[in-house]
């Protein structure tokens, strides 16, 4: 499970700079596995590498998860449209 919170924060992030709405699917699916595997990892304390990647998994999510959030913001406030140059 952390292997699929850090894959999936990765992929994410990259994704998010082609396809936002891509991105923040894989975010969140890093976020849930990220938090069920830091929980994991609290049961198991001997898994400290697993917890690292669950916590890296949800640093990358969460910063996809706030810039899709504001992104969406911006887009409703009609702030994006007048940004356009052509």
């Amino acid at each position: 499970m952390p292997a699929i919170s850090l894959v999936a924060g990765i992929i994410s992030t990259v994704a998010f700079c082609c396809c936002p709405p891509i991105g923040s699917i894989a975010a969140i699916i890093a976020l849930v596995t990220g938090i069920l595997a830091v929980m994991q990892a609290k049961e198991h304390p001997e898994q400290s590498s697993a917890r690292v990647m669950a916590i890296i998994g949800i640093v990358l999510s969460a910063i996809v998860v706030i810039l899709s959030i504001v992104g969406l913001a911006l887009y409703a406030t009609g702030t994006m449209s007048s940004m356009r140059t052509w």
